[in-house]
């Protein structure tokens, strides 16, 4: 099985895509997602990408690179992460609306429409 941690180092929000299926799910700081799948080779599985705005946003998408793409994400004590986590609370916030329209587009997935 690949498993791969990622934490949320810095001092505020962070998206983390799932790719390639688009899911986005955001992360409080401090928080880590573990990423699995069901792949059992040598080579690699999963790869971090993180990339940064001009304006300092930041991001991370996590690319299933082997196995099953529907990787399961969970907290570090094992509750499921589903695709859209907290993204409600980041939807009231137009820097985190901009970054979710702005990958959306990049990557062919449409953002949920606000309500």
């Amino acid at each position: 099985m690949a498993v791969i941690d990622v934490t949320n180092s810095s001092d505020d929000w962070l998206a983390c895509w799932l790719e390639p299926l688009g899911e986005d799910r955001w992360m409080r700081p401090g928080e880590t997602f573990r990423f699995r799948n069901d792949y059992d080779g040598d080579e690699r599985a999963l790869i971090v990408v993180y990339e940064k705005e001009p304006d300092g946003i930041g991001h991370i998408a996590v690319w299933v690179e082997k196995g099953d793409i529907y990787a399961e994400v969970t907290t570090a004590d094992g509750t499921a992460v589903d695709c859209g986590h907290r993204a409600e609370a980041q939807e009231s916030s137009s820097v985190a609306r901009r970054i979710m329209t702005d990958i959306s587009e990049r990557s062919g997935h449409n953002p949920p429409a606000s309500s």
